[in-house]
């Protein structure tokens, strides 16, 4: 559960990529945070919380790091040691699980949103709790992704992959899993719905990895069981999470044969297209879209799939975008310590994004999306619902003729 420090030549390297600390003092940098921290935690045994409070875990300095150096686990390892002797906050505990609630939510959907996003909780609770009242917390769907898709007649008779949707999909954008139903039935193949408890993301990144063990455990145990198929997923952050965080924390039976069948949506659609089995029954979209290319995806290290299946839909325009980092950093962007830091991050983005004229922004990642929106008020979308736009206007093309 140690990330090997020694190969760290102090290039410092990471830092240059570090949003954070090209933003802000308070953050020390990836090489004083990560490497050399550890250093001094192994000789005095103390590391200021400072040092990993502000690590929003993008993973940029790991991915231009020369030596690898994974300074995000090393800081998740730091802030473990830091929450042993000084618990979450009472708001640090909300977001970790208000956000991420379960599917009966959708009950009570519509008095949530009111209070969770009131004026009176939001400049009175919110401050109270350590949470930013100029940040939105996302609402909840009228109706969760499971309770919609067992409503739903699915196709049958297809090759069975899984899928897991996590969390986000399941509360807040039931959409983006119907979504990832329709392409799946598009190109032959059932889905077939483990069971599952959050990945555990929010809760390994703020430094509570005991919790997040008991998550992984629960949810390892049960993709284990599901007969060695591919495991389908449309976050990139729960992808991530249950492939690598998982390994690099936690010893668990069953762990590496589901990193190794663990897929992203579009990458398994690049499979199918490489091997000549992509449904290409596309209908034309004439709009200009920017594609957002998040952190947690360029961590997979899968290239960006998504572009090379969107590309392929007759009269699209996809610009892809050079910003570093939207700035969210998943919880970080909602505490009240965080929410500047992580707009700042986002100008670049959000610049970038207002300068290309376009009629929509494509991210992979819920909290990019959810941060591209705050930022810009545009029309966000995950690029699978895009994808089932043009297989539906290829559909009513056939049909026509």
């Amino acid at each position: 559960m140690k990330d090997n420090i020694d190969p760290c030549v102090k290039c410092s390297i990471c830092n240059l990529y570090c949003p954070v600390a090209l933003e802000t003092d308070l953050f020390p940098g990836a090489k004083t945070s990560g490497p050399d921290a550890q250093r001094f935690k192994f000789s005095n045994g103390v590391i200021p919380e400072e040092f990993s409070r502000y690590c929003i875990g993008c993973g940029n300095c790991v991915i231009n790091c020369p030596a690898g150096i994974n300074t995000p686990l090393l800081n998740i390892l730091s802030k473990a040691k830091y929450r042993e002797k000084h618990p979450l906050s009472l708001g640090e505990r909300l977001l970790e699980n208000v956000i991420f609630l379960p599917s009966y939510i959708d009950i009570f959907s519509n008095l949530i949103n009111k209070i969770t996003n009131s004026s009176f909780v939001k400049k009175i609770i919110f401050p109270f709790l350590g949470l930013s009242s100029k940040r939105e917390l996302p609402y909840f769907a009228k109706r969760s992704f499971s309770h919609l898709i067992k409503a739903k007649k699915l196709k049958k008779g297809g090759k069975k992959v899984v899928y897991f949707y996590g969390c986000y999909t399941e509360a807040h954008e039931p959409e983006v899993g119907e979504a990832v139903v329709y392409v799946l039935n598009k190109n032959g193949y059932d889905p077939v719905f483990p069971s599952w408890v959050c990945c555990g993301a929010p809760f390994i990144g703020a430094g509570n990895i005991e919790k997040g063990e008991k998550l992984a455990k629960k949810n390892i145990k049960s993709l284990s069981k599901m007969d060695s198929l591919d495991i389908i997923f449309s976050s990139t952050t729960c992808y991530h999470t249950i492939r690598d965080s998982y390994k690099e924390l936690y010893e668990i039976d069953g762990i590496d044969d589901v990193a190794k069948r663990c897929k992203d949506i579009f990458q398994f659609l690049v499979e199918l297209n490489d091997n000549g089995k992509l449904n290409k029954d596309f209908g034309k979209i004439k709009k200009r879209y920017f594609y957002h290319t998040p952190c947690h995806l360029k961590l997979l290290g899968i290239g960006t799939p998504a572009l090379e299946i969107l590309k392929l839909i007759p009269s699209i325009e996809i610009i892809k975008g050079d910003a570093l980092c939207c700035g969210l950093g998943g919880l970080f962007g909602y505490k009240d310590y965080g929410y500047d830091i992580s707009v700042k991050i986002g100008e670049e983005l959000a610049k970038e994004i207002e300068d290309s004229n376009v009629d929509g922004v494509i991210s992979d990642c819920e909290g990019c999306r959810i941060q591209v929106h705050h930022l810009t008020k545009k029309p966000v979308y995950h690029p699978i619902t895009i994808l089932m736009e043009a297989y539906k206007l290829g559909d009513h093309l056939s049909k026509e003729i």
